[in-house]
């Protein structure tokens, strides 16, 4: 018996302790340092602190204090619940688990009330509990002026008041831009799954009033159904963020809601985003969307770069790439998710010597481990498939692209359907070094030449590599390519006229070739 009440008094005591609130208590300055020590002491035995010595051993990461510095230090501490930093006159707390912001206040700047201010934060958070996620949670989208341009100094200074309040609403804050970022890193899980999915978004408005010069502010929180739950307009902005306030200090909803409403809501952002030409933000975006719901591929439309540099896109593409081979059947010929694909690759290779070294090593390990996944189809596609993009060095493009090339004549192919090669046949000819160009040429025609059908298929290429030569002139190519159009009267059932016969850019890179070619191909189309 004793025993038995020995073990439930334990139990009883753990679970005590277990739920007790552990905070690390962190000064990035020393006006913060000074504050935070006394804090520490005035607390002790009422509040379950990090000890100060494994607090001191982070205080040389000094890269974690860039943007989202504070919330990534937060992370740091997974024997604490709660984290607060305290830094020029502001402290900020952020739950451990992902670094969600949970408070955000101005400090006074003397030592004894910035204390006491401390302390009634503590111990606010410490009655709250450890249930986070039942608070309201937002995100704050921005704000939409509306207004003439001359009330231009006006809306700046509403716009820092604004930011101000939305720091310092009750709510916890979810920064869009950190969400994504945390989503490059892990997946949400549990209870913070379900609160980041029922999260709010605020959007503001600036409007012109009646009257020249009245604005009228406008405020709406948005659910994950794209659902106005919240509105107020007034043309007193303390009106309006006195109601928003109220609003954030009820409790949150009880509604649920998925990660794929929220996929939805993201995916929304990266479309207007890319309209206003925003593409590193869209990409961003985009990449959230796709990130919480993994399984979905209409989520998977990245590749969008515009001029953004890849050092910026890199994270998202790369994350994405990772992601999207869970799902081999989405890079199947023929699918919107393998165009992306693809997309993002190109994107890559063409600026990848802009990367740091480490991070192209990882690229390509991947690649080479993922690669046949991008290569799926039959004999023709695969040889079409095979692109420079896809392999690090040229000569690894070139002996995979041999190696489909021989595989395809090795097969029962029509002549027909062979000649769906022939555009990427020629892209591969001119990628050929030029000391075994006329050597593969010679070779490779005279072998087509005696498969029924591809006659014309050899001739072309013989016309191209000429294209390469010093002899070459656009006389004397013109005549090679009239020989050329000469045999389509007599292979008139292929009808090859369809695919392309001469390599574009090779042609055009000779004044006045091309047209003096089209002029031939549509004579001898008209006889």
């Amino acid at each position: 018996m004793k025993k038995i009440l020995f073990l439930t008094i334990l139990f009883c005591t753990f679970a005590v302790f277990s739920s007790e609130v552990k905070f690390a208590l962190f000064g990035l300055d020393d006006a913060g340092k000074n504050a935070v020590e006394l804090v520490q002491s005035q607390l002790s035995g009422v509040v379950d602190f990090v000890e100060r010595s494994d607090i001191s051993a982070i205080n040389q990461e000094h890269f974690l204090l860039q943007r989202f510095g504070s919330a990534k230090l937060a992370r740091l501490f997974t024997g604490a619940d709660i984290f607060i930093a305290v830094q020029k006159n502001i402290l900020t707390a952020f739950e451990t688990r992902y670094g969600f912001r949970l408070a955000y206040r101005d400090l006074s700047a003397d030592l004894d009330s910035a204390s006491a201010e401390i302390k009634a934060e503590i111990l606010k958070l410490k009655s709250s509990g450890k249930d986070f996620f039942k608070r309201r949670i937002i995100s704050f989208a921005g704000i939409r002026n509306n207004l003439h341009s001359s009330l231009l100094p006006q809306a700046e200074t509403f716009s820092r008041t604004i930011n101000q309040a939305i720091n310092q609403t009750p709510a916890i804050l979810l920064e869009r831009e950190y969400l994504v970022e945390l989503l490059l890193e892990q997946n949400l899980s549990g209870a913070w799954q379900e609160a980041v999915s029922g999260s709010e978004i605020i959007h503001f408005e600036f409007n012109p009033g009646a009257d020249a010069g009245e604005i009228i502010f406008a405020v709406y929180a948005i659910d994950a159904k794209n659902k106005t739950v919240f509105k107020k307009e007034d043309t007193d902005l303390q009106v309006v963020l006195s109601e928003l306030h109220k609003h954030c200090a009820t409790s949150s909803s009880k509604k649920r809601y998925t990660l794929k409403d929220e996929a939805r809501r993201f995916a929304s952002e990266a479309r207007i985003a890319r309209d206003d030409n925003k593409y590193l933000l869209a990409e961003k975006l985009q990449f959230a969307a796709f990130a919480l719901d993994s399984d979905d591929p209409q989520f998977f439309d990245l590749g969008i770069s515009g001029n953004e540099k890849l050092t910026d896109l890199f994270p998202y593409w790369f994350a994405a790439l990772q992601k999207i081979i869970r799902h081999p059947q989405w890079l199947k010929p023929h699918t919107d998710s393998r165009s992306n694909a693809m997309r993002i690759i190109s994107g890559i290779y063409y600026r990848q010597y802009t990367l740091p070294e480490k991070l192209r090593k990882d690229y390509w390990n991947f690649l080479e481990a993922n690669r046949n996944l991008f290569l799926q189809g039959d004999d023709v596609w695969q040889f079409n498939c095979v692109k420079p993009e896809l392999f690090e060095t040229h000569t690894d493009y070139l002996q995979a692209k041999e190696k489909a090339w021989q595989l395809l004549l090795s097969k029962n192919i029509s002549a027909q359907d062979m000649y769906d090669v022939s555009e990427e046949l020629f892209k591969y000819q001119k990628a050929i070094p030029s000391l075994q160009r006329q050597k593969w040429t010679r070779t490779t025609a005279e072998l087509l030449r005696n498969r029924p059908g591809l006659e014309i298929m050899a001739k072309t290429l013989e016309c191209n590599a000429f294209l390469y030569t010093k002899a070459c002139t656009v006389k004397s190519v013109s005549a090679k390519y009239e020989e050329l159009f000469a045999m389509l009267k007599k292979y008139q059932n292929l009808r090859v006229d369809s695919y392309q016969l001469y390599d574009y850019p090779s042609v055009n890179a000779y004044i006045g070739l091309l047209e003096k070619v089209k002029s031939l191909h549509k004579k001898y189309k008209e006889k």
